[in-house]
């Protein structure tokens, strides 16, 4: 995104959701495109290399949370891979310099409390998906994943655990294959990373 600003538009948690991502021109800090996604209420954009990556909070009722791409040259929609639209993203991060996007999400978000949570690990380059499901590991003491943090060097996974939205959440470590809680600590209410 050389010169750009991508803005994901949310529209706010009403019916009226907004479905677009505003292009600014880093020298004229003015609007200069706006790209519209097939989701409403966006929530997260992460830029890695020529791509800008965009998760959509929508209303949860008709469409699942997902993940949607835009080529950041052409400034087009990329037709992603099955296994990639499948993903109910919550939480994003991206490492341009590893090719790589990390997410936490659910196998479903239509009615909450969710279930089957999972950690994902996407190479962005070839478009591939790692799932590592909460469910069996480490991590299964986790109630509502919240915020991701991936340490580069040593792979640790970091998620910040909201729990019951009111009381003071939890930030755990693991090993990077979820096997292993490395930590956890109470931090505040709804904690993010």
């Amino acid at each position: 995104c050389q010169n750009k600003i991508c803005v994901a538009n949310s529209g706010g948690l009403h019916p009226g959701c907004d479905n677009r991502v505003s292009v600014i021109s880093t020298e004229t800090f003015k609007v200069t495109n706006q790209i519209e996604l097939p989701f409403k209420n966006l929530k997260n954009i992460v830029s890695t290399n020529d791509k800008v990556w965009v998760t959509a909070q929508t209303d949860y009722s008709e469409q699942h949370t997902s993940l949607s791409c835009i080529d950041a040259k052409a400034l087009s929609i990329v037709d992603l891979p099955a296994a990639l639209k499948e993903m109910h993203v919550s939480s994003l991060i991206g490492y341009p310099s590893l090719n790589m996007l990390f997410a936490l999400g659910a196998d479903s978000d239509i009615a909450y409390p969710y279930s089957g949570y999972n950690f994902f690990s996407v190479d962005t380059k070839e478009m591939t998906v790692e799932k590592i499901p909460f469910a069996g590991s480490a991590a299964s003491d986790v109630v509502t994943p919240y915020g991701l943090q991936v340490n580069v060097f040593t792979g640790d996974i970091y998620i910040a655990d909201g729990g019951d939205y009111v009381n003071p959440g939890k930030v755990y470590c693991f090993s990077p294959d979820l096997k292993t809680k490395r930590w956890d600590v109470t931090a505040g209410v709804i904690p993010s990373l």
